[in-house]
Parts: C-alpha cells; structure tokens; sequence
C-alpha cells in the first residue's frame, strides 16, 4: 500500500508585537509625583494620562485628577488660615481678615468654622480699647517721643565729644599763642567808654612796649616797669578779630553756616590771655569791671576801678589800667 502523504506549505501566522499605550506611564508617573505631595506636577501628568485608548485607564487618571485637584484646594485654604493667622499676630487686622474671608469662601466643613471663629477673634480684637487708643495712638506717640530723645541723647553726646576736641584744640593753640585779645567792653553809660577804654589800653600797652628796652621807670602816671631781662617775644596785644564768613550764605538744618564757622573758629582759634569787662556808673564815677583770663578759662586776676579822676578840673585816666598790663607781663614772664 502506498501512502501518499501531501505537505502542503506552512505560513506563519504571528501577530505584530501590541504597542504599548503611552497613558499608562503618565498614569503612573502622576501616581508617583501625587504620593511625594507635587500635586500639579501629578496633575499635569493625570491630565496627559487622560488621552489613553484604555478606559481604565481614563478612570483612574480622572480619579487621581479629582483627588490633585482637592488637595490643592485644601492646601490653599489652609496656607490662608496660616496666613491670616501670622497677619493677625502682627496686628494688621484688615489683611488677616481678607485671608480668613477667602479660607472660609473656599473652605470645607471645618476650615469654614475655623475661619468663622478667627474672623470673629480678629474683629474683637480690632475694636479693643487697647488697639483702638493704647496700640492705636499711645504706642505710636511714645515709640515716636522715645526715638526723638534717643537721637536727642545721641546728638548731645556726640556735640559734647566734638565741642570738648574742639576745646582741647583751642587749649593747646592757646597755649602756644603769644596774643592778648581784648574787646569792647559792655558799657551801661552810654558815654562810649565800653570801646574807649579797651582802646587806650591798647594804645598804652603798644606804646609801653616801645620802651621795652629802659630798664625801669617809675610808678605813678603813665609809668610801667619792663623788665630789660625779659627772653622771648612778649606778648601782642590786639582787639577780637575772626572770620565772619559771611560769604556762606548757607543753612543746613535751620543752622546757619556761616555763624557756626564763626563760632568754631573762636573755640580754635584760642589767644593766650583773654581781657573783657564791663564799663558802669556809681554815683557820678564811672567804673570799670575787669577780668583777665587764660586760654585755659582760668582766671588769672579781677579789678573793679574808678575809671577816670580829676586832676587840676581836668579828667584823667587812673592808674589800674597800669596794672592790668604790669599783671598781663607779670604771669606771662612767670
């Protein structure tokens, strides 16, 4: 017997490999960025997932859209309750209450009453007798009073600091001076002596010096012992003479510039010896108050002299004016 086997031809029947379907790795790349707390990140991702063929897969991506999307709501609410929470504290009532309106707008059951609660809480305290009148008007008047006189306090010092290095200067250009400085005098008479008499004791002292080289003279009159062995320069006398610096027309501060540069330069700019005093009447004589003064304010002697006399019907000069220069030379040559 024989069999006749027929083959026919075998054709492969396999299918092509199934293409993966792209929403579920945003699927599970949301499922992964949602449990790490990046919800809009996981929302974007549940999103893309959302055009899978695979209704499964739609499903879930819809629901962990619902879950992102809540989350993020609550998170809102509550960084408002925080929020209002930290502007209350600080006491700006007016912000604290818009976050704690917007929580409770936006708010699930609890976070509606606890925004409730905090908005009444704010409102109490914004009408409070201590906000309205203590924190309200007392706080800032006595914050602003204690900054003024603690810039007062500061200013003072440090005007002290600078008035006493000023005056340390002055001292030591003083003490280096060889200059008498005699001003007017204050005359209460109105006879013109205030200028007169610190004039004539100029005068004298000039003229006493031109005589520096005779050993003695007597001591009444015009008189005045210069002693021939004197070493050094003597002292010069001259009136009161500074810088006005009127050409700074300036203020700074309601100060004017050239008034404080005049002032400074006087602190400085220090003589040796200092002449001043007072021209008055008594009775029918008139007087003179002098003081003689150091660069140091140290004072170094004080008269209180008729300042005129009558010799012959005629009014002459008295001899104290005689010994303010004898005690000028005298402590100077000391």
């Amino acid at each position: 017997m024989h069999v006749l086997l027929s083959f026919g031809a075998v054709q492969s029947t396999k299918e092509p490999p199934a293409v993966l379907d792209p929403g579920r790795q945003y699927l599970d790349n949301g499922t992964v960025l949602e449990s790490r707390g990046l919800l809009k990140e996981a929302e974007a991702q549940y999103s893309s997932a959302m055009m899978s063929r695979d209704p499964a897969v739609q499903q879930m991506a819809q629901a962990g859209l619902a879950r992102t999307h809540a989350l993020q709501e609550l998170n809102l609410v509550q960084t408002d309750l925080h929020l209002g929470r930290a502007f209350e504290d600080a006491h700006q009532f007016d912000r604290a209450l818009a976050a704690y309106e917007r929580a409770f707008r936006e708010g699930k059951d609890e976070q509606r009453e606890a925004a409730r609660l905090s908005v009444l809480r704010v409102l109490q305290a914004r009408e409070s007798f201590y906000e309205r009148y203590l924190r309200g008007w007392v706080h800032p008047w006595l914050t602003k009073f204690s900054l003024s006189v603690l810039g007062l306090v500061v200013l003072y010092v440090l005007l002290k600091l600078l008035y006493g290095a000023l005056k340390g200067v002055g001292s030591w250009i003083g003490s280096r001076s060889n200059r008498i400085e005699i001003s007017d005098f204050e005359d209460s008479t109105d006879t013109g002596l205030g200028k007169g008499f610190p004039a004539v004791l100029r005068t004298v002292y000039r003229d006493r010096q031109m005589l520096a080289e005779s050993t003695s003279t007597s001591r009444g009159g015009l008189a005045l012992a210069f002693r021939s062995s004197q070493s050094g320069p003597q002292p010069v006398m001259g009136s009161a003479t500074y810088e006005t610096f009127s050409e700074f027309k300036l203020d700074l501060a309601g100060v004017e510039v050239s008034e404080l540069l005049h002032k400074i330069e006087r602190i400085v700019c220090k003589p040796h010896y200092q002449v001043g005093g007072v021209i008055y009447r008594q009775g029918d004589i008139m007087r003179a108050a002098v003081s003689l003064s150091r660069y140091n304010t140290k004072e170094v002697m004080r008269w209180d002299f008729a300042v005129t006399a009558q010799q012959g019907g005629l009014t002459t000069l008295t001899d104290p004016m005689y010994e303010i220069i004898d005690a000028i030379l005298r402590d100077w040559n000391a």
